[in-house]
């Protein structure tokens, strides 16, 4: 009997390899509003934090009156482009397959706006026919909050102590911690080792595959 009910995963940095697109998206909202663009390796630590904070950081302290034209200019271009430049993880697919197999629920809980965190979901991992997708929705805090995880899993009659949950930063690690979750990192999202270890995951792994065995508690 597998030790987990569900493998609840974050979406960008985890499932999908989105930077380009997060940072062609971002770059044109500083273009739109006159600040200079940011870099990718900018966008792995501003993407992860929710849309409002990432054009929060992305303006500066000195900046906030754009906030509002950043992030219409943000979400329109995100709208119309999201997904050009983004690819599913190298064995995800493979993962996904093999959860479902095993009897896994699987889900997504994603700080990414909702009605993008669905798009994506379904143009890049739809076959997959998740059991529950989840993005930022008006009046929710973002992670590392848990008010969006608690529903998932009440939604789906779950058990705290029996998720998985998959990340690739800080954000998630406390998300999961703070639930009661058994806690993922994965190296090869858009975050370092060393911070996933110091907000408590409890098994740290370099692929997709390494996610499978640390869920379903198989070693290669």
């Amino acid at each position: 009997m597998p030790r987990f009910d569900l493998a609840l995963f974050d979406l960008d940095g985890t499932l999908i390899n989105s930077l380009p697109d997060i940072t062609a998206a971002g770059n044109h909202a500083m273009r739109t509003v006159g600040r200079p663009e940011i870099t990718e390796q900018q966008c792995r630590f501003y993407a992860g934090q929710g849309l409002p904070n990432f054009i929060i950081t992305a303006l500066g302290p000195d900046h906030q009156d754009l906030y509002d034209a950043a992030l219409a200019a943000h979400l329109g271009y995100y709208r119309d482009h999201g997904g050009t430049l983004t690819r599913v993880f190298p064995g995800v697919d493979g993962l996904l397959d093999r959860l479902k197999e095993a009897g896994l629920k699987r889900a997504i809980l994603s700080n990414k706006p909702h009605a993008a965190t669905l798009g994506d979901a379904e143009r890049l991992l739809g076959r997959h026919a998740f059991d529950a997708v989840i993005g930022h929705r008006d009046g929710y805090e973002v992670k590392p909050d848990t008010r969006s995880a608690t529903e998932i899993i009440e939604r789906l009659g779950v058990e705290p102590d029996r998720v998985a949950y998959v990340g690739d930063t800080a954000a998630d690690m406390l998300t999961a911690k703070r639930s009661g979750f058994y806690a993922v990192g994965v190296t090869y999202g858009f975050r370092e080792r060393a911070e996933l270890e110091e907000h408590g995951a409890d098994a740290i792994v370099d692929d997709a595959a390494g996610v499978g065995d640390a869920i379903l508690g198989t070693d290669r």
